[in-house]
């Protein structure tokens, strides 16, 4: 008796609403009002792929402090980045990192202002196992220097500097004990001649020439992993690209097996992964095994992979004329591909950071990307997705 009453109750108030026209127009008003609100909120995490949507990942903004963060790197469930203040001077950044958990609402930073107030933060802040390394540039009053810091953040040593000798340096990337990066030399800023590999602990430099002399040069970073330092040299005449791997334990050099005639654009490695752009399309190579496995084909522009474990993303241009900006998550193993992030930057005047794409797991064990999103030419804030 009781259900029905309520369903005699339940249809009188309908009845009573959609015979009052005014009534009818304040309802629907307030329904849209939701529905586009809603919309507005979550519009970052709107799947618009033409392949099936995947489930929506759960977008934390991070910072909101203005000027521009840019994620450098990150490693067991820490997050690098440096933040640029719109209130200090042009170029200016400091290194943080940013503590993953579940709880994202309760951050925990550790933030340093440059070692020097003179100088300016300008490679990293990247870390390993702890090890925060990152590189400051100084004008020692004729010619424009690089020095390298670094900082333990599980047991809070001072910061302190891995280098002093002159000359620029980029490139900077750390596993273990042992950093990697490009030597400039003393007063030189066009290309660097070598590449270095330092103890941070102790007096163990190696200097390792371009393989190919002078008739390349080193393009993007260095990328440690596994003990291993991999970099790609690019012929000076051509288009010729070649990764080189080297062995920190066994101290040799051997070419990683990649096509030579291959443009390589963004590459990033991670385990026995190295993910690379190769005419807008992203391939995967397991460098032990020597096989590449192909992640996207077709015409599509696809852009900017990152690896981590068996996971890739990587960044597609899509819409009719390319503003959509999608996220996409494809999984080695079973080689599945979701998009899980989309962006109209046409309607939503938003971009994504794509130099600053990160892909990792967690400590709880779920897929994360930390990245930055534009609103303007000068801001930008630090956002963290975890997978549902």
């Amino acid at each position: 008796m009781a259900r029905r009453l309520k369903k005699v109750k339940i249809n009188k108030f309908w009845k009573n609403i959609f015979s009052n026209k005014p009534l009818i127009w304040i309802v629907v008003i307030l329904l849209l009002a939701v529905v586009f609100g809603n919309k507005h909120i979550s519009q970052y995490f709107q799947p618009e792929s033409s392949q099936a949507a995947a489930t929506q990942w759960d977008l934390k903004r991070v910072t909101s402090w203005g000027g521009r963060t840019i994620v450098t790197d990150v490693d067991d469930g820490w997050l690098a980045f440096k933040w640029v203040p719109t209130t200090t001077p042009s170029g200016t950044a400091a290194p943080l990192v940013y503590k993953l958990s579940s709880n994202l609402d309760d951050p925990t930073f550790i933030r340093w202002t440059n070692a020097n107030e003179s100088h300016v933060a300008v490679d990293g802040p990247r870390i390993n196992n702890g090890n925060v390394v990152w590189a400051e540039a100084k004008w020692n009053g004729k010619n424009m220097d690089t020095l390298i810091f670094s900082y333990d953040i599980y047991y809070g040593q001072k910061v302190k500097a891995v280098t002093n000798d002159p000359g620029l340096k980029s490139g900077l990337d750390i596993y273990g004990q042992y950093i990697s990066y490009y030597q400039y030399p003393v007063g030189d800023t066009t290309r660097p001649t070598e590449l270095v590999v330092r103890n941070i602990l102790g007096s163990d430099v190696r200097r390792i020439p371009r393989q190919g002399g002078n008739a390349t040069e080193f393009v993007y970073s260095t990328f440690m992993e596994n003990n291993r330092v991999f970099w790609i040299e690019k012929s000076i005449s051509g288009s010729n690209y070649k990764t080189y791997m080297y062995n920190v334990g066994t101290k040799q050099i051997v070419p990683a097996p990649i096509p030579t005639d291959l443009n390589i654009s963004w590459p990033d490695v991670n385990g026995n992964m190295i993910v690379a752009g190769i005419k807008n399309n992203i391939y995967a190579l397991d460098y032990i095994k020597g096989v590449m496995q192909t992640v996207t084909t077709g015409t599509a522009v696809n852009q900017f992979p990152k690896v981590w474990d068996n996971l890739v993303t990587y960044i597609r241009a899509a819409g009719p004329t390319g503003t959509i900006q999608e996220v996409h998550l494809y999984n080695l193993s079973d080689k599945t591909d979701n998009p899980i992030l989309s962006i109209d930057t046409a309607k939503d005047k938003v971009h994504l950071d794509f130099d600053n794409y990160i892909i990792t797991k967690s400590a709880w064990k779920k897929a994360i990307l930390a990245g930055s999103l534009f609103f303007d030419d000068k801001n930008s804030d630090l956002y963290v997705a975890t997978q549902p």
